[in-house]
């Protein structure tokens, strides 16, 4: 017959309720107080004690020492002999304290279960018997108490949980499995279990977790499901204890038992996976049903750590139920994170203590079993790519391609110089059948310390831009977007612009140094990044025009962007139209520029013009002339249209022009500065301020020299005459000059350098001697006319 509805135990693992014992005498007297009794001994916990009902009205009586607030787990079921069925014995039983006071009770057509928190220290009563107290049956009572000492029986399974193995048992009819493990205040770990025959639903293997000091923590049936687990963190120094049964006690079964302690030594299975993870590496695994697999690898503080993990497959139609998951602990035991689902899932987080962290992989729904890949990206530290992955180092300038599966992490490097600009362009590339898919490329940007500072990603393509605050290595992360994105794989192209540093340009790509004048045909691929340098010379204005030039087959959606940055990579501007812009500056000095072409939109493709005009033309003469009285002088001036070489450029004096000073043409880029110094003009350095102008869509611009014209006075000079003397002999020069005019006797002995000898006025009669001379020697000697 059924049981009474005030007997039915909870089906949710908490302990049964509590029964008055009035209640008992009053109602249920006849199933509580039995004919006679046997006492049948203490009872010995993890014992398995096998009894039987011999007669109806029989009540067997078991005993253990407790204390309060202990633990115990009593589970009975009926003995049925190999090849029988059920008989109508039905095993109950009832739990007194040490006051013979009845605490709870249980029973059931072949097994039931008790557990209770105990309450006082003492002797307590187990009366087993037949429920409704007529029938005979064979039994086995089996009863873990925590704390305390327990026994694993012959053959049976229990003992010490070692932390990571897989702990295989079997469960009988009314059986129970005792576990222990030690752990610390703080230690994060997690349990679990799994059948090991899936389709075996009649067996719902149980775990009940119990502190140190006996209290209860939790319990889990996987009733529905092959496995379950938890994750618990512990509050108390000491020995837990997992006990392991059938939830309700009566059906058989087989199990595997998994510890994973955080922070802990583990041990990996043979044949299971789990080691050391390495940075860059593609590390893959299976997980059972209910699996635990413990990876470990080392940080420091300020690391930035990108874990991923996805199902292992190879197309779409290969997807299971299986949604791996990562759990990261810290080397203090503590989880940082936890990331889940199906297909694949991507953690990241920055490092704050330095040691050995933890990664534990799980199925997320715990009952699906699958392969994972999972992968490490640890910046900013050396890295592994893997054989027929993609990563390493990012040439300036060159495209790279490569490919991303589920969960994939490409990591690329580049070294820049602080206040160097950075651009990066990815985009997704066609497939073999020349498709895109719903690959969503994503680019982060590391800097030499690890810390991101670039996140960026589209459906086709995406750009960073970040001027470098740091010198050192650069990373590059490589990724898809969407964690859970079921149609890629995909492909892509990464492109790197370091500006102002040496870049290289791929065969059949444009870009490199633009000539003033020179106009550029390019195309711009999705992705594509076209770097040009342009030098620029005395100019006043710099005029960089970019115009959409439409091809047969062109889509016609290109937006053609214009960077402009200067020779420290700092960006001047940053233009985007439909179809053409430009950009212009004024400019002093020798300067260089760079401009980098684009899409706007980042994601389309087309074709361009690139002008470079550094107007206006650049006016060529030499600066400094000198000119005595009465002397005639010619400076040559020249100038260069950059937009039209033929054109004519107009030449003029803009200020200090002297008198009778006038501009000669003699060609349309060619003329001539002439004036002739008048005889008694003041001797001075004058600036001459020249302009070459030229026109150029409507508008005109110039360019401007100064000439700085020294006028000297005239001078007469008078060579006397050069001699061969022997030493000891003198000189005696006579010189008849105008008794106004000032002269100066001037020595050289090379003619290349003169030293004034004396000044005189008028006639002078001079005596030199010329004991300094050796043999041999020559003087030279001449007379110049000065101004007073």
């Amino acid at each position: 017959m059924p049981p009474h509805p005030l007997r039915q135990r909870p089906t949710d693992g908490s302990p049964s309720p509590r029964v008055p014992i009035r209640w008992i005498a009053c109602g249920l007297a006849t199933f509580v107080f039995a004919t006679f009794a046997t006492a049948d001994g203490p009872i010995t916990f993890g014992e398995n004690h096998v009894d039987s009902i011999s007669q109806g009205g029989e009540v067997d009586l078991w005993t253990f020492e407790a204390e309060a607030g202990d633990s115990v787990l009593i589970i009975i079921s009926e003995s049925i002999p190999e090849g029988m069925s059920d008989t109508d014995f039905r095993p109950n039983i009832n739990l007194s304290d040490p006051d013979d006071q009845l605490i709870s009770f249980t029973n059931g057509a072949i097994g039931s279960r008790l557990n209770e928190r105990l309450e006082k220290d003492g002797t307590y009563t187990i009366r087993v018997s037949d429920l409704p107290d007529v029938e005979t049956g064979d039994y086995q009572l089996r009863v873990a108490k925590t704390p305390g000492d327990f026994t694993t029986p012959d053959g049976d399974e229990g003992g010490t949980l070692e932390n990571g193995a897989n702990q295989l048992g079997a469960i009988d009819i009314g059986d129970l499995d005792i576990w222990r493990f030690t752990a610390e205040a703080g230690d994060h770990f997690t349990l679990s279990i799994a059948r090991e025959v899936p389709e075996n639903t009649d067996f719902s293997p149980t775990m009940w977790l119990y502190a140190p000091d006996g209290a209860f923590l939790f319990s889990y049936n996987a009733a529905s499901d092959p496995a379950t687990e938890t994750s618990q963190v512990a509050e108390q120094d000491g020995a837990y204890t997992v006990v392991i049964s059938d939830f309700i006690g009566d059906a058989p079964g087989a199990y595997t038992l998994r510890l994973a302690q955080l922070s802990q030594t583990f041990t990996i299975p043979e044949g299971d996976e789990g080691t050391i993870l390495v940075n860059g590496e593609n590390h893959t695994g299976v997980l059972e049903i209910g699996d635990l697999d413990l990876w470990t690898f080392e940080a420091v503080v300020g690391d930035n750590i990108f874990l991923s993990i996805a199902e292992l497959a190879s197309s779409s139609e290969e997807l299971t139920d299986f949604s791996p998951q990562i759990r990261v602990y810290d080397p203090n035991g503590d989880e940082t994170g936890n990331r889940g689902g199906p297909i694949s899932r991507t953690f990241n987080q920055t490092v704050a203590i330095s040691g050995t962290y933890t990664v534990l992989v799980t199925d997320d729904h715990e009952h699906h079993p699958g392969s994972y890949i999972l992968r490490l990206a640890r910046t900013p530290q050396a890295f592994l790519v893997p054989d027929g992955d993609e990563g390493g180092p990012l040439p300036n300038g060159l495209p790279q391609y490569g490919s991303i599966a589920w969960g994939d992490l490409d990591l690329w490097t580049f070294d820049a110089n602080e206040g160097e600009t950075i651009v990066l362009s990815i985009a997704e590339q066609p497939d073999g059948e020349d498709q895109l898919t719903d690959f969503r490329p994503r680019i982060r940007l590391l800097d030499p310390d690890g810390v991101e500072v670039r996140d960026n990603s589209a459906e086709i393509g995406a750009q960073a831009l970040k001027q470098a605050e740091k010198t050192g290595t650069y990373t590059v992360l490589v990724s898809d977007a969407v964690d859970d994105n079921a149609k890629i794989p995909g492909h892509y192209r990464l492109e790197l612009a370091l500006i102002p540093a040496a870049y290289q340009i791929s065969e059949g790509d444009q870009g490199g140094a633009l000539a003033n004048g020179e106009t550029r045909l390019g195309t711009i691929s999705v992705g594509d990044l076209d770097l040009y340098q342009l030098r620029v010379v005395d100019s006043d204005f710099v005029t960089i025009r970019l115009d959409e030039v439409i091809q047969a087959g062109d889509s016609g959606d290109f937006s053609p962007n214009l960077r402009v940055f200067d020779e420290t990579g700092t960006l001047l501007n940053d233009l985007t139209d439909e179809s053409s812009l430009e950009w212009t500056r004024t400019n002093r000095g020798t300067r260089t520029y760079f401009a980098l072409v684009s899409d706007g939109d980042e994601d389309k493709a087309g074709s361009y013009q690139i002008r470079y005009l550094s107007l206006p033309a650049k006016l060529e003469l030499n600066p400094i002339r000198t000119v005595k009285q009465t002397q005639a002088v010619s400076i040559p001036l020249s100038a260069t249209d950059p937009n039209d070489p033929d054109s004519p450029v107009a030449f003029a004096i803009e200020s200090g022009g002297l008198d009778g000073m006038e501009i000669q043409s003699l060609s349309a880029t060619e003329a001539e500065l002439i004036w002739t110094a008048p005889e008694g003009f003041e001797p001075q350095t004058a600036q001459i301020v020249v302009s070459a102008s030229t026109d150029f869509e409507g508008q005109t611009y110039s360019d401007t020299r100064t000439v700085f014209l020294t006028i000297q006075k005239h001078e007469t000079i008078i060579d006397i005459a050069s001699y061969s003397l022997d030493p000891g002999k003198s000189l005696a020069i006579h010189y008849a000059g105008e008794d106004a005019k000032s002269y100066q006797l001037l020595r050289s002995s090379d003619l290349s350098q003169w030293e004034v000898v004396e000044t005189f006025q008028g006639t002078r009669q001079i005596e030199i001697d010329l004991e300094e001379l050796e043999t041999g020697g020559s003087v030279f000697y001449r007379v110049v006319e000065t101004q007073e």
